[in-house]
């Protein structure tokens, strides 16, 4: 009787650890299939956002004036990394400082130049896109 008692909880335990494991196999296939939904999902909130940028960065160029557009093909050509308004201002002899700051202010939205500083002295460099 004793043997017989403990072949059946063997089996029991056998049979519980067995539907354990199913269990477990199961869950495991339903995390697996939830992550690739959520790294579906952000494939396409990337792309999304990649899109809206693309479209916005064709915005932004469109709307500089052609004088901004020299200051920009200018300013992807210089050697250095970084510069201030006095080295554009001996490129734009004819364009006060005043309208040179309000045109790096625009390149810098449209992402062109970025501006190190705040006072009248900041340094703009170069962004590297």
């Amino acid at each position: 009787m004793k043997n017989f008692l403990r072949i059946i909880m063997f089996l029991l335990f056998i049979l519980s650890f067995g539907l354990l494991f199913v269990f477990y196999l199961y869950m495991h296939k339903e995390n697996r299939v939830e992550l690739e939904d959520i790294g579906v999902k952000t494939t396409r909130k990337v792309k999304s956002v990649k899109r809206k940028l693309e479209k916005r960065n064709k915005e932004m160029e469109l709307e500089l004036n052609q004088r901004q557009l020299e200051m920009r093909e200018f300013i992807k050509g210089l050697q250095k990394d970084t510069f201030d308004i006095k080295n554009l201002g001996e490129r734009f002899v004819d364009v006060s400082t005043r309208t040179i700051r309000r045109d790096l202010e625009k390149l810098e939205k449209s992402g062109v130049v970025r501006q190190i500083g705040k006072t009248r002295d900041s340094l703009y460099q170069i962004s590297k896109d």
